[in-house]
């Protein structure tokens, strides 16, 4: 299985430019043979790591609404990272509960245990199973951050 991965636009771009930065994503990944397209939710990792960050942190767009609304040419499946802890459980489960059966998510933590966080990793698990269980669902572990915990 071949997948293609991508970040949404930041937030602060005109749509004007979403609008061809999308395009451009469009057709690049129309090209390209590949099985599914995943769309990354980033978050803050300051908190995880010491040293200054070469450039500020700028929050994307929404994966979701990037896909929905800017990537709704491109028939392949597409796979929605959510950074879980961004979000409220009210807002989360109205998504949730509203996703098509074939949606594809794959959830998130926390980058540190430091992390103020509205929505825990376990908590949206939950939330998800009790709000449309035929929601295809992945999870993403970085083993190295788990070393302690073994």
């Amino acid at each position: 299985m071949l997948t293609y991965g991508i970040t949404p636009p930041k937030a602060k771009n005109a749509e004007e430019r979403i609008l061809e930065i999308a395009e451009k994503q469009v057709n690049r990944i129309k090209g390209l043979d590949a099985d599914a397209l995943i769309i990354y939710d980033i978050q803050d990792e300051s908190d995880r790591i010491s040293d200054s960050r070469p450039y500020p942190f700028l929050p994307t767009l929404d994966p979701k609404v990037y896909s929905d609304v800017y990537l709704k040419d491109l028939t392949l499946p597409k796979i929605l990272f959510r950074s879980v802890g961004n979000y409220s459980p009210e807002l989360l489960e109205v998504e949730l509960k509203e996703a098509s059966n074939n949606q594809n998510y794959v959830f998130v933590g926390a980058s540190s245990q430091n992390q103020k966080v509205q929505l825990t990793l376990d908590d949206a698990y939950q939330l998800c199973q009790n709000a449309n269980s035929n929601i295809r669902l992945g999870g993403i572990m970085i083993p190295e951050r788990h070393q302690k915990k073994k």
